[in-house]
């Protein structure tokens, strides 16, 4: 990864030189749709298990627990873009990335003991997320197909991942439930996006695009803050914000990484003019 960003400025050096022998430069505009899948994932965020199962049994141990790695990048996308050809072989690109379909995990936890039991739910998603990511786009054409990689910076406009806690407490004498929702708010984090397939030429300004990708990136969270809290439905005072810190004092609650790494396909046009 640290060798891509090394080789970036002699990349732009080598396309700048090469575009005053090309007499090809103009411009393009792309719209793509794909799926990217969750990787490079995380169990927990601020302590907690994400996704999966854990129950206590009656000797107050921890009897079974079924945790799985999570990512919130995994969603439906949609990648408009508008590209300069430098030369026949580089072009340089500004685009938008809209993640449309919010990824929805869940954890539950149950509690038994003589007196009775609890249960808990608590659903953690992502909300719509956008990010504007300039590119480097390096490519062959031949005669039908164009071959490409493209390497660029994403840069998030918004992080917010928003959490839901249901909580349901049996005994002899009284059932209770418990509702909070609330949101952890992110610092600015970039992160780094690489992609490669190839175009098929419709015609002399119309290309369709097949291609894979990847994205690496970790949120840090700097707040939380919950905006609905009942007991049985009755609302209760909310509590305070929670600030998230960088620092080493242990005292403050310490930043942690909220995952959006993410990997996979997406197909396009692209019309050139």
């Amino acid at each position: 990864m640290v060798t891509r960003y090394l080789l970036l400025p002699l990349l732009l050096s080598w396309a700048l030189a090469s575009s005053a022998n090309d007499s090809l430069s103009r411009y393009y505009v792309r719209i793509g749709v794909g799926y990217g899948m969750g990787v490079d994932g995380q169990l927990r965020i601020n302590g907690n298990i994400i996704s999966g199962d854990y129950i206590d049994g009656y000797n107050g141990g921890l009897d079974h627990a079924n945790a799985n790695s999570v990512s919130f990048g995994q969603s439906v996308k949609i990648a408009p873009a508008l590209g300069f050809y430098l030369s026949q072989h580089v072009a340089l690109e500004v685009g938008f990335l809209f993640d449309i379909a919010s990824s929805h995990y869940k954890a539950n936890y149950s509690q038994y003991s003589p007196g009775g039991s609890y249960d808990e739910t608590v659903t953690t998603y992502s909300r719509n997320t956008y990010s504007f990511i300039p590119a480097l786009v390096l490519q062959l054409p031949s005669k039908k197909l164009v071959w490409y990689e493209r390497t660029g910076v994403v840069l998030p406009l918004n992080s917010k991942i928003g959490w839901e806690k249901n909580g349901l407490s049996y005994s002899a004498t009284k059932n209770s439930e418990t509702n909070l929702k609330g949101a952890y708010y992110s610092r600015f984090s970039a992160g780094l996006h690489l992609a490669m397939g190839c175009k098929i030429k419709l015609n002399h300004y119309l290309e369709l695009s097949l291609e894979g990708f990847c994205i690496w990136r970790n949120a840090y969270a700097s707040s939380f803050k919950v905006e609905r809290y009942d007991i049985d439905g009755v609302a209760q005072p909310l509590p305070e914000t929670t600030s998230f810190s960088n620092s080493t004092n242990q005292n403050e609650p310490q930043s942690f990484a909220i995952p959006y790494s993410n990997a996979g396909l997406m197909a396009g046009l692209c019309l050139s003019f």
